[in-house]
């Protein structure tokens, strides 16, 4: 990636690991479609940001973070709230953030992202999908009543539709819409989350990976 037209702010657990701010927006942006309203809204804010969660965190890491930079932003550097545009996209493990405790017993998500997080992490799903699914509501909420839009990723549903179908026995696309049903109110689904961040970065959206 060329540093001087691309924009790219890696964010770890410890902090900022590396930063590059683009000179100017790239002339042959894609377009937006209806779908990306999302993109359109933080886009044309003063400083925004595209935050990438991929994986799961049981104590809400991507939601404090999200409001961390906007309230940072605000009150460290006297940005005016407006003047601040944050996207969240969650996919891979992170689209369990997203999911009503109704999906989570359906999915059996629990059961099936225990053995793939780290012993602290596993402990913490023992609260069961419910308590998680409860907590995540009301953080996607408050986020959504700061502006922040919180986005899922469609191919993500599809792949986990597919597992959950084939145990099951049951038809892929019925369990992709359970899934898009299940997602928490004012939760965005975008076809790709890859793509989210490719047309972000193209928008000159600076990209915050949480990992």
């Amino acid at each position: 990636m060329a540093l001087g037209r691309r924009t790219f702010l890696r964010w770890s657990l410890g902090g900022f690991a590396g930063l590059a701010i683009s000179d100017a927006n790239r002339p042959n942006a894609t377009a937006i479609s209806s779908d990306d309203l999302w993109l359109a809204s933080i886009a044309a804010k003063r400083h925004s940001a595209f935050m990438d969660v991929m994986e799961f965190f049981p104590d809400g890491t991507p939601f404090r973070r999200a409001k961390t930079l906007q309230r940072v932003m605000h009150e460290s550097y006297a940005v005016a709230e407006d003047d601040i545009g944050i996207a969240v996209g969650m996919h891979g493990r992170g689209l369990a953030h997203l999911l009503s405790a109704a999906a989570w017993e359906d999915l059996e998500l629990a059961e099936w992202l225990a053995p793939q997080l780290n012993g602290a992490q596993a402990a913490a799903l023992a609260a069961g999908g419910s308590a998680l699914a409860a907590a995540s509501a009301d953080s996607v909420q408050e986020l959504r009543t700061l502006g922040i839009h919180v986005l899922a990723c469609r191919e993500t549903i599809g792949r986990w539709a597919d597992r959950v179908a084939t145990k099951k026995g049951e038809g892929t696309a019925v369990v992709k819409e359970r899934i898009v049903r299940g997602l928490h109110e004012g939760v965005e689904p975008v076809p790709a989350m890859i793509v989210a961040a490719l047309l972000a970065q193209e928008r000159a959206v600076k990209y915050v990976a949480v990992a």
